[in-house]
């Protein structure tokens, strides 16, 4: 749990479900908290009611839904995770007390090989979380500035809706909105890496303790691995180890449901939205032949062609380039996100 402890500290949830935190570190966690969620709200009090109802470009409007409601299920997420203490803080004594009894070298070394698996899985979602997300909210608005009228210098923020309480763009009040967005980027991915680092771990562990199952079962007529033991012996450890298994994976179950649910339809929605900014660049063949092309000179008409012909072949995403991230692909999830993606469509065109 060394990971999901790293994570979960920093955004105060890790004193709230561990046993054995003092009355100050429960404290400290409580200020934590507050400030998490001061942190959520700064981004989504301007631009949740923005996005929703002051901006009338729809296309733009369609560009601030992805920021803006990875923010809210973050912080659904996170609303969950504090709701869920108790029970995960349960989930958590029962791992250790599963490694405190255990008594076979190849069965403690079933249990390391699935940390290691759950560990490496927390690894990756750190890595693609922290380095896409904060590049997002700090490379794009530095290197993205646009002047107006020779003098006038726009400063672009990931969340609009700030002008209506003061003016955004004006020192220090942008200085301060842009560290405000980065400490929310920073809990939304911590909120969303201590859920899935806490399924990986739980998940990784159980799988371990599934095999150990399988290994007595595999010795329960010889007897090999436990002797001095009969048969009777044998079946109950069997049962009572099994019935401990299935207690830990339907409490990991009621912990884990709403979070699974919300990530679905986050990851869903997300990828529709992907879909429709790559669908975009489709456009570019429209304009292009929609263009006065009879009024150019000469065979200079023919030069659209090529631009018309690329296109054909918009920018596609891809899976480590192997396979292109469509309805093929994904079957059951973008069946879904098609008809979201449809709906889109409808309402710019």
């Amino acid at each position: 749990m060394q990971l999901c402890r790293w994570i979960l500290k920093p955004i105060g949830i890790w004193h709230m479900i561990y046993g054995r935190s003092s009355q100050s570190e429960k404290l400290l966690s409580l200020i934590l908290i507050f400030v998490c969620f001061f942190g959520l709200c700064f981004v989504l009090v301007p631009a949740g009611p923005y996005t929703l109802f002051r901006e009338k470009d729809i296309n733009i409007k369609v560009k601030l839904f992805g920021p803006v409601g990875f923010c809210l299920t973050s912080a659904i997420k996170y609303c969950f995770l504090g709701a869920r203490a108790s029970s995960i803080g349960r989930c958590v004594e029962h791992v250790e007390s599963d490694w405190r009894i255990v008594r076979h070298y190849d069965h403690r070394r079933m249990m390391l090989r699935n940390v290691l698996v759950g560990r490496k899985l927390t690894t990756l979602c750190v890595i693609f979380l922290y380095t896409g997300g904060m590049s997002y909210h700090t490379i794009m608005p530095l290197s993205s500035r646009t002047k107006t009228n020779g003098s006038f210098t726009s400063r672009p923020l990931v969340y609009p809706g700030y002008d209506l309480y003061f003016d955004s763009q004006a020192s220090p009040a942008y200085e301060i909105i842009f560290c405000m967005h980065c400490l929310s980027a920073m809990i939304q991915y911590s909120a969303t890496t201590a859920a899935c680092s806490l399924a990986a771990s739980f998940a990784t562990h159980a799988c371990g303790q599934v095999q150990i199952l399988m290994t007595l079962l595999d010795d329960l007529v010889d007897g090999k691995r436990t002797k001095g033991t009969n048969v009777e012996k044998r079946l109950r450890l069997i049962t009572k180890h099994h019935v401990r298994v299935l207690r830990f994976t339907a409490d990991v179950e009621k912990i884990l449901r709403e979070i699974c649910l919300l990530e679905l339809v986050a990851a869903t929605l997300i990828i529709c939205l992907l879909e429709y900014y790559c669908m975009t660049f489709g456009k570019i063949g429209s304009a292009a032949y929609e263009v006065n092309w009879y009024d150019l000179p000469g065979h200079k008409a023919v030069d659209l062609v090529m631009i018309i012909t690329m296109s054909y072949y918009p920018p596609k995403l891809t899976a480590g380039k192997f396979c292109d991230l469509s309805l093929n692909t994904f079957s059951t999830v973008l069946k879904t996100s098609v008809v979201y993606l449809n709906l889109l469509r409808t309402v710019t065109q």
